[in-house]
């Protein structure tokens, strides 16, 4: 009678999973056991900082943003995450390398396009010199009106619209359009 053991990718799917459902301690655990079974596992390291992230361990995650890359420079999805993360921090001049990364190493890619959208939007956070919290409320709606928790995503983006100064009606306007689309949804 034989004994199944997991491979690395069977606990980095597993971790996958997790993550999804928002089980991050979880996940965490899953994507450290691809990790030991297989050192150089890229993807593992990429999501366990997604997972990182998303629990507010920042040095750690960053840790294993800069494994990932380390193992695998090429590695789009990598940088792209990174960049996200970096954005959200508030740390925008750093996320504008990433994206520039993401487009450079692929550019004719789906992952490309969007990094390219990023990177614009962090080149106009940083044209404007708009402050930290800024970033940290506004990509945070982002990523609340991502898994469907509208209301706190419409109150972030509000709220990320009071630390922009009003000279910038414009780019206020297109924020408050942002806000109706979600209030619809």
């Amino acid at each position: 009678m034989g004994f199944f053991r997991k491979s690395s990718k069977d606990w980095y799917n597993e971790g996958t999973i997790k993550e999804s459902t928002g089980g991050h301690q979880e996940a965490i655990s899953c994507f450290n056991k691809a990790i030991e079974l297989d050192p150089e596992y890229a993807k593992a390291w990429c999501n366990k900082a997604v997972s990182l992230q998303r629990i507010g361990k920042e040095q750690e995650a960053e840790d294993c943003f800069d494994k990932a890359l380390d193992l695998n420079p090429a590695f789009t999805e990598a940088w792209y995450n990174k960049g996200n993360w970096l954005q959200e921090l508030g740390r925008s001049q750093e996320a504008v390398i990433c994206y520039d990364m993401v487009v450079k190493i692929d550019p004719n890619s789906d992952m490309a396009q969007y990094a390219s959208k990023q990177k614009g939007l962090s080149q106009v956070i940083l044209d404007l010199e708009l402050p930290k919290e800024f970033s940290l409320l506004f990509f945070k709606g982002l990523r609340l009106r991502e898994t469907g928790r509208h209301q706190e995503a419409i109150s972030h983006l509000k709220k990320s619209i009071e630390s922009i100064p009003p000279e910038h009606s414009e780019f206020i306007s297109q924020i408050e359009e942002l806000i109706r689309q979600v209030a619809n949804n």
